[in-house]
């Protein structure tokens, strides 16, 4: 059964209305609303009734029982825009992997990385336009490691997230943070950081290093290094040795 069939079971508008929160984790556009049966002057006296609100004129929607915290509305009003008619199972669905995720801080920090952050970071897996004012855009293949559900939600992953970062030329200070973090959790992907960060170096002349040096740069203070064994070591962090296993092709310390 689909979600537009499961929403439709339901008797009542006020029924639907629960039932289309409950699928798109509190945040929905008035095109899946009007899919659904729920009409403009019902979600505006729902508005009225304090029972959701806008989120984004005049189109997105937050239902004011939802449990997620406030500011993944905002990523989820962005993601929604994208195809506002569409769910999250029929963007997936026919592909079997999304062609737009989220990345950067804003899959960070639905992660539990950091907190929000004013403005977020798209990746697409081929050229894509966008009106929006409120997010940036990488483009290069989505590969299935790059990324997860989260919330309901296609969300980079970090080593991804972070590598799109650098290809975006973000806050150096934030990359640095979110790959200390992501160092310090264990869930860091140096090799797939590497070859995202290569992959773009032939068409970005502002990415001048290879993912090993970007990382070693951002990661320590000079005295990270890539060991014949696959591991990278460093000392930099909290004056402590951190240690991270890697499949990526031995570099030898200089």
């Amino acid at each position: 059964m689909s979600v537009v069939e499961w929403i439709y079971e339901a008797e009542s508008l006020d029924g639907r209305l629960t039932r289309l929160a409950a699928s798109t984790h509190g945040t929905f556009t008035s095109e899946q609303a009007r899919r659904v049966g729920l009409t403009p002057e019902y979600l505006r006296r729902k508005v009225t009734d304090q029972v959701v609100e806008v989120v984004d004129e005049p189109s997105i929607y937050r239902h004011l029982a939802s449990e997620a915290p406030w500011y993944e509305s905002f990523y989820r009003a962005e993601w929604a825009s994208i195809h506002p008619a569409q769910f999250a199972d029929e963007r997936t669905s026919s592909y079997r992997q999304p062609r737009d995720v989220i990345t950067g801080q804003w899959a960070l920090s639905m992660q539990g990385f950091f907190p929000f952050y004013p403005r977020g970071l798209f990746l697409f897996s081929e050229p894509t336009s966008t009106d929006s004012a409120s997010i940036d855009v990488v483009v290069h293949p989505i590969q299935p490691e790059d990324w997860t559900w989260t919330a309901g939600l296609p969300v980079a992953r970090p080593a991804t997230a972070i590598a799109d970062m650098v290809l975006a030329q973000a806050d150096e200070d934030a990359i640095r943070d979110n790959l200390q973090e992501a160092v310090r959790q264990g869930d860091f992907d140096l090799r797939r950081f590497s070859e995202i960060v290569e992959a773009s170096a032939f068409s970005n002349p502002a990415i001048a290093e290879s993912g090993a040096e970007t990382f070693g740069r951002l990661f320590g203070t000079g005295n990270t290094w890539i060991t014949r064994d696959d591991v990278v070591t460093s000392t930099a962090f909290d004056g402590r040795d951190i240690t991270v296993t890697s499949t990526y092709p031995s570099i030898e310390r200089p």
